[in-house]
This record gives structure tokens, sequence and C-alpha cells, in this order.
């Protein structure tokens, strides 16, 4: 069993409104009875091929248009019951068709990479491949186990469906009509020739360019607290842990007021303790005085510090700028040799904003919160929907590889530019600050 990668250089070309999969054998190759079957017959369910010689080298050039990697399809998005099972009857109908035609089904590619999908529809188009070998219940089993890893977790009945396929597939012992749904197959459109498919132009006289598809991290898990959560944080503090961080003043008071009115009581006579009674009322009359006084301009000089607070929220003590300060920062721990010093506000709208697409003409500043980034107009399966007609359904993407970004067209029928250089379908390039970015007539500026 060997990758498809071991054994051809695989690339894609661009043609005016359509793109191309090639894959160009790395051994010679003699034309046989399935490669004539697959060129000259549009099979239902396989991607369309015609088979080209480039400088003295048979490729296999695959019509894939607008389609996308099923991989790339649920980057960010779990499969649901009924999408899984539209995909394994998409798969079986392949089957079905490679059947009729008597081609070898070890021939079907079915790793996520290379499983092509209508970005709306999800109809899924496989890729046969001549020279490629591999037992088509080991592909199955493959697959099965991509619909494990990524089918909805929150759908019980999808789980327990991707588990039992994968079960029923895994022993061995099964018919594929067990493995179909009983929804019905998906049944997928195809071109009704061959001869007219427009291949690139460029195609007998350039180098294909390498495949610039690269393995890319997955995505990190980010977590915060609920609603309930933060209620349950808060329902556990104290009632009076907020009331002793607060100036009371009928407290401050209480004390002082004692004192004072127990002076004029002796002074009164009122309450007689012999002939100390008048020393002792003058002095606790004048420590009340005193100590009301006192908390008097305690309590003012409190609300004069509060309002300075309010005002800057920042220490004026220090000369550093908020904007130097990052999240990292104000999460460590307090140096050891300084105390634990004053807390400060970081002003996000004085944070300076990286990864921010501008469109033009329309001053619109869309901010780029996770990578890969999705542009098309495909509601619900890209990251940035565009309702001009000249957009892709799945456009182009920006990338995150080891802190730089990265352009990438998606097969887009109108083409994806960077400063208006026209990108091949799946390149990649390097993405610099105030960059123009072309999808299709839209134009944005990268910031």
């Amino acid at each position: 069993m060997t990758d498809l990668n071991e054994l051809c250089d695989i690339s894609y070309r661009k043609s005016p409104g359509h793109n191309f999969l090639c894959l160009t054998p790395r051994a010679s190759l003699t034309q046989d009875y399935q490669t004539e079957m697959l060129t000259e017959n549009s099979i239902p369910h396989l991607l369309p091929v015609q088979l080209r010689s480039v400088n003295g080298k048979d490729v296999f050039c695959y019509a894939i248009d607008s389609m996308q990697p099923l991989s790339r399809c649920y980057e960010h998005k779990e499969i649901s019951l009924a999408e899984g099972q539209s995909l394994m009857n998409g798969i079986l109908d392949a089957f079905d068709s490679v059947r009729d035609f008597l081609l070898d089904e070890d021939c079907l590619v079915l790793d996520a990479d290379h499983i092509c999908i209508d970005p709306e529809s999800l109809k899924p188009m496989l890729l046969f491949c001549p020279f490629y070998k591999k037992p088509f219940n080991d592909s199955l089993l493959g697959f099965a186990e991509y619909l494990i890893e990524h089918v909805s977790a929150e759908d019980k009945n999808a789980a327990v469906w991707a588990y039992g396929l994968y079960k029923k597939i895994r022993s061995g012992s099964f018919t594929l009509s067990e493995l179909r749904s009983e929804k019905g197959s998906v049944r997928a459109s195809v071109p009704e020739s061959r001869d007219n498919m427009p291949l690139p132009e460029t195609m007998a006289s350039e180098n294909l360019r390498p495949d610039p598809r690269e393995k890319e991290p997955q995505r990190e898990g980010s977590s915060s607290l609920s609603d309930t959560e933060l209620d349950a944080l808060f329902r556990d503090i104290p009632e009076d842990a907020e009331e002793k961080a607060a100036f009371r003043p009928d407290k401050q008071f209480l004390l002082p007021g004692v004192m004072a009115i127990a002076g004029i009581l002796l002074l009164a006579g009122v309450l007689p303790v012999g002939s100390a009674s008048r020393p002792v009322g003058i002095a606790l009359f004048a420590a009340g005085i005193a100590g009301a006084v006192f908390m008097y301009l305690r309590g003012k000089k409190k609300k004069a510090d509060d309002e300075t607070d309010e005002d800057s929220p920042f220490p004026t003590d220090t000369e550093e700028d908020p904007a130097d300060f990052s999240l990292d920062e104000a999460f460590e721990d307090p140096d050891p040799g300084e105390g634990f010093g004053k807390t400060v506000f970081i002003g996000g709208s004085d944070l300076p904003a990286d990864n921010v697409l501008v469109e033009k003409g329309k001053n619109r500043s869309i901010v780029i919160k996770k990578f890969p980034f999705t542009i098309g107009k495909v509601k619900g399966r890209v990251d940035l929907a565009l309702s001009d007609p000249s957009v892709s359904r799945i456009h182009a993407r920006i990338l995150m590889d080891e802190g730089r970004a990265y352009l990438q067209d998606c097969h887009s029928t109108n083409g994806t530019y960077l400063n208006g250089v026209p990108l091949e379908a799946e390149e990649k390039v390097l993405l610099e600050k105030d960059d123009e970015i072309g999808i299709g007539k839209l134009r944005f500026s990268y910031t």
C-alpha cells in the first residue's frame, strides 16, 4: 500500500474558468484498458480526466473546478449524521460506477485530502488513479476512521452511526448494501463529453509547479467561562466581603459619637462619677470630637483618591505606555521584591490590531481572529462571506505558518491575486503588511 504522494508529483493548474489537479507518475506507464476507459468516458461520481504529455511525461489532468478537498470543508465544522451518510453513499455510488465500467476499485483514492466535495451540496467526486493501488476495504476503513474523528460529538446518532460503520468495515464481514443509508444515494452530475473539457493553455511548454500544500498545525482549543459558571463564582463570594472592602461612614463615626455623648452626659451630671466627672467628661467629649473630625477628613481624602483613580486608570508614578502592556505581562506573577504593585487597566481599543483586511471602496475592516481564515460566499462554511458574483463559493484562505501569514487560492473561478499577480490553484504565497489581495473583482488591503 503506497501513498499517492510517493507514486506521483501532484500539482495544480488554472485555465479560464477551470481548475485542474495534475498527477505526473514517477514511473513510466503503458496505455492500458483502465486508462483508456477513464479518459474516453464520463463516469458518474468520478472526476473527469484527460491524459496529456508534458515535457515527455504523461500527466493525468483531473477537472476539479471549484470543488474542495473534504479535509478543508470540515476544517472548522463537524460532520452531521445526514452529511456523513451522504458522503458514504457517494463513495458507494462511485464504487458501483467503477464496477459498471469494469475498472479496479482498488484504484479509488479515499483519503480526505483528495475526495473532492461540492461546497454547497457536499456531493463527493472521487479520484480514480490507474497507477494507484490500495485494497478498497482498507481505503474504506481509513475513510470510516476519518468520520469518527470528525463527526459531531453533540449528535449522538451521528457518533453511534459512525462507530457502527467503522466496526462493520473493520470486521471484514459486510456487504456494501449494508453500508448504504436508507435515505438513498447522492447522484452527481458529470460533463456530457470530455472532448470539450478545456485544459491549461501552457501545460505543453511549462513545467508544473510542485504541490504547495503543507500540513497545517491543528487548531488549539479555547475555553471560557459560561454565564452559569460566572454566576457560580460570584455566588461563592461572602456577602460581608464586599461590605468590609467599602468605606462605611455610619460605622466609622459610631465610636467617636458615643465618646462625645458620654462626655456631655458626664458634664451634665447625668452620669455622676464623683469628683472626676468634669475632667473625664471634658476628655471624652474632646476625644469624640477629635475622632469625628479625623474620620471626616479620612473619608474626604478617600473620596478624592477614588475620583482620581476614575479619571486616570493608569498609575501616575510610571512612564510606561499602556499600549506596551500585553496580556501575558498582566498575568505574570508579581515581583516579590516590589510587592503586588498597582492594577493597570489595559484598554483594548489602544492595542494595535494585527491581521486585518480592509475592503477598498467601502472602508470596511475585518479582523482575522483565527487561522486558517477562509473567504468565499457560502455562509456557514467560510469565515468571511462575500456576496459579489465574482467570488467563488470557497475562494481563498489566509494561513498562519511559523508566525507568518500566507495567502492561498482555493480553486477559485475568477482568481485570487496578490498585488495584481494571479495565484495558481492551491498556490500559497507570503503576505506582507499593506499587500493588496484580490478576491475576484473585490480588493482588500492586508494590514
